[in-house]
């Protein structure tokens, strides 16, 4: 498991950056899924098609999943 949480915190690391820059993506980070399986999980505001498009489901074996979280504002 140890070694599986090492991966997931590495290959979020490598895109992190790159979905951030999309538009409506506001946080990336390591979660269960709605499989209740280890992975990225991808906040967004609102969920268009593009942003469908744009994100895989799986990358280099880890899920990805995108959930609806809204705006993300500091309070």
């Amino acid at each position: 498991m140890e070694s599986d949480l090492q991966k997931i915190k590495q290959v979020k690391r490598r895109y992190e950056k790159k979905w951030l820059a999309y538009e409506g993506v506001v946080a990336v980070g390591i979660g269960f899924t709605s499989e209740n399986v280890p992975g990225i999980i991808i906040s967004v505001d609102h969920l268009t098609e593009v942003l469908k498009s744009k994100i895989p489901t799986e990358i280099e074996g880890i899920p990805l999943e995108i959930q609806v979280s809204g705006p993300i504002v500091a309070q």
